[in-house]
């Protein structure tokens, strides 16, 4: 199954404003009439105390990285609106018609990802079942980035917790279990590509035998 990719950029700006007000309170003392005058002293500056750790600015994040996490992101949105009661009819409507352009889906995914997708969007349709809530993304971080490549490539992990994405029977509203022996916390790694200026998730391989 093919679809045209549309293509989304973003731009991310950040700025940083610094501003630093000194201010010298000068006072002055005055002795009883019958004293004699004293000379006062002239006012020096104070040494400047060294800036401690909390005074420190992180590092600017990596305007690349950001982009790649973004996508990430936004598959997993798109991922979960995709199998969810609201978004489920309209994705299958979707792909019946060869058009998933008119979705959300070719922003986020793209290769393995997006054909694995659409065949549990149908999978879920077809036997009367949809999801509700999301996974959680515990840790997710960007452990490859080639910008050199062709196209431009990148890996992120992450620790999946899906134990609140649940399973839903379509027709009678009640709540279907997944087996017991499926694990509710585990690894994921995601690999994405640079198409058309836009980071789009190419592969998406959980790793259930792997706790995190």
């Amino acid at each position: 199954m093919t679809s045209r990719l549309r293509t989304a950029r973003g731009q991310t700006a950040w700025a940083a404003t610094v501003s630093l007000v000194a201010v010298a309170l000068l006072g002055a003392c005055s002795r009883e009439a019958s004293e004699p005058e004293e000379q006062s002293q002239e006012a020096l500056p104070s040494p400047s105390a060294p800036a401690g750790e909390g005074d420190q600015q992180e590092p600017p994040a990596n305007p690349d990285e950001v982009a790649v996490l973004a996508a990430y992101q936004g598959y997993w949105t798109t991922h979960t609106a995709a199998v969810s009661e609201d978004g489920i009819d309209a994705h299958r409507e979707a792909i019946r018609d060869g058009d998933i352009g008119q979705t959300d889906l070719p922003l986020y995914t793209a290769g393995d990802a997006q054909e694995e997708l659409l065949s549990a969007i149908v999978s879920y349709w077809e036997n009367g079942r949809y999801m509700s809530g999301e996974p959680e993304r515990l840790n997710p971080e960007v452990a490859r980035l080639d910008l050199e490549a062709d196209p431009p490539a990148a890996e992120v992990t992450d620790c999946l917790n899906v134990e609140d994405w649940l399973l839903w029977d379509a027709e009678s509203g009640e709540q279907r279990y997944f087996p017991e022996e499926r694990a509710v916390e585990y690894s994921l790694t995601a690999r994405l590509e640079n198409w058309e200026g836009t980071w789009r998730v190419i592969e998406a391989q959980p790793d259930e035998e792997s706790t995190c």
